[in-house]
């Protein structure tokens, strides 16, 4: 089957051909690209393309286009065919192809005005068919050169090259070339004002047309073709000589240009080598000068770190003594002063029992504020004297013992032994959060156990959980209601740490306070 297919894209474009010998150019372009149309089938369904018409098909159309003189296409399909003889084809396809892609590429480009190129692809494409001694392309080729340099006004060039084409053509009796050769030769040999060698070439090409010759007529071709031989063998001798000559001449040139390189390269190395000295000295220079800076640098900073600790050593001390002098004042008078205005409270209320009796509930608040506010006083008095004796862990975990118990709830105490102390901010925040968490858990919970775990992933990074079993609450509610969790909201943003509360009603509450505590907030 695939034998069938390939057999059927082989007369496809032999139909191409044909049509194209008898001028039917509609009918041959759609026969070139019907094959090629089959070819590119082929290659996508897996089978091997024809490489013959892979080169042949666009160097066809291209033919056609010339000949419909639709140059821009014919351009660029004879382009595609010469691209493809860089592919490394087969050797028969290069063979077959490779004169007549370059022979087609140069009439093009002449018929495009691109002189120089049309030239260049003439002369290799009349290489090409002598390497493979190819007599037809040779003819043609050099034809094709004869018309080239006839239309540059080259007459020398011009007759030489149909003289070329002239003498092959008639051993292998290719007339078509034959008269055109023999035409054109006519003329040049008319304008040179040599009417003999003109008629001869005109009744020679008029018999090539005619394809009939007389005998004689053949005795005396092959006589000129013999004579003509021997010239064009002068004439070879000549230009191998002048190309020898050129050869020459060129390696001269070379070797000058060679010692003007070398000298160039010379002088550049030299001056590369002052340059590399130069560069040496001053990065030389420049480390001991990076050295010396270093040094300098080292002992400054040295300095500078003494100053500072020295600084902070008296900064430390004067804060321990003035933290301590203001405690202690605190705890002397304010908490003299508290606790006798709630001594005097009681005996009031005591007193007002009989003499006022309305007076009782306000003095027992009083009473109980003044014993708040020297609660309050202590624990501030404790933040600011930094006792070793106690850390914040154990001031919270005592308070809990004390405060929950008698209020009928249970506390679990999970925080580490060796949890790190903190300084006044981190005491202050962290103690009044987890004091007034206590106290909503006393007054709105109805709970019966409190859990508080400390836990910190980092040395620096904490996170303290407060979960109670009570009655819970709406979060959403209890925010525009009060200000219990904006509160704690704010003691944690004054940290930098942040508040989660997990609560529904009837369901218990788990508050989450966490915090980083930076060398600003640590001891």
């Amino acid at each position: 089957m695939k034998q069938k297919e390939a057999g059927y894209t082989t007369a496809v474009a032999f139909l191409s051909l044909n049509y194209k010998a008898q001028h039917d150019y509609p009918n041959a372009l759609f026969f070139a690209r019907k094959a090629q149309t089959l070819n590119q089938q082929a290659r996508r369904e897996g089978r091997p393309p024809d490489n013959r018409i892979e080169l042949a098909g666009p160097m066809n159309m291209a033919e056609i286009f010339e000949q419909m003189n639709q140059l821009d296409s014919a351009l660029h399909y004879i382009q595609i065919s010469y691209r493809a003889l860089f592919y490394d084809p087969p050797q028969l396809s290069r063979a077959t192809f490779d004169w007549q892609i370059r022979w087609i590429y140069g009439k093009i480009e002449h018929r495009c005005a691109n002189d120089g190129h049309a030239l260049a692809l003439f002369r290799t494409a009349l290489a090409s068919a002598q390497k493979i001694d190819y007599a037809i392309g040779n003819q043609e080729v050099s034809l094709s050169l004869a018309h080239y340099f006839d239309a540059h006004h080259q007459a020398d060039s011009a007759i030489a090259y149909a003289i070329r084409a002239f003498v092959s053509a008639v051993r292998t009796r290719n007339y078509p070339v034959v008269s055109a050769a023999g035409f054109l030769l006519k003329t040049h040999y008319a304008a040179r004002h040599q009417p003999a060698l003109a008629l001869w070439y005109f009744e020679l090409a008029q018999a090539a047309s005619d394809s009939a010759t007389s005998a004689e007529k053949t005795r005396r071709l092959q006589a000129f073709v013999a004579q003509e031989e021997r010239k064009q063998q002068i004439a070879e001798a000549r230009q191998l000589a002048r190309e020898s000559r050129l050869k020459q001449l060129a390696l001269l040139v070379g070797l000058a240009l060679s010692a003007v390189f070398i000298l160039f390269l010379a002088r550049i190395n030299r001056q590369k080598q002052r340059l590399t000295q130069l560069l040496a000295t001053q990065k030389t220079a420049i480390e001991t000068f990076n050295l010396d800076l270093e040094a300098k640098i080292q002992a400054r900073t040295a300095e500078l770190q003494q100053a500072l600790t020295d600084v902070q050593t008296a900064f430390d001390k004067g804060q321990t003594t003035e933290r301590k002098r203001v405690s202690s004042d605190l705890h002397d008078e304010m908490g003299a002063a508290l606790s006798t205005i709630a001594l005097f409270s009681d005996l009031t209320k005591r007193k007002a029992e009989t003499a006022a009796p309305q007076l009782v509930d306000e003095l027992e608040r009083i009473s109980a504020k003044s014993r708040t506010m020297v609660q309050t006083m202590r624990d501030t008095v404790w933040m600011l004297s930094n006792y070793d004796a106690q850390n914040l862990w154990e001031r919270m975990h005592q308070y809990g013992q004390e405060f929950l118990p008698v209020n009928g709830i249970s506390l679990d105490w999970r925080v580490p032994e060796n949890a790190p102390s903190a300084s006044f901010v981190v005491k202050k925040n962290v103690l009044l959060a987890y004091k007034e968490a206590l106290n909503n858990t006393v007054k709105h919970a109805n709970a019966t156990h409190v859990s508080v775990q400390l836990t910190h992933a980092t040395p620096n990074a904490f996170t303290l959980k407060i979960t109670d079993n009570g009655t819970g609450f709406d979060p959403t509610a209890a925010r525009q209601q009060g200000n219990g969790l904006r509160n704690f909201e704010g003691r944690m943003a004054e940290l930098g740490g942040t508040l989660c509360v997990d609560s529904a009603v009837g369901q218990g509450t788990t508050l989450t306070f966490c915090w980083t505590m930076s060398n600003e907030l640590s001891n």
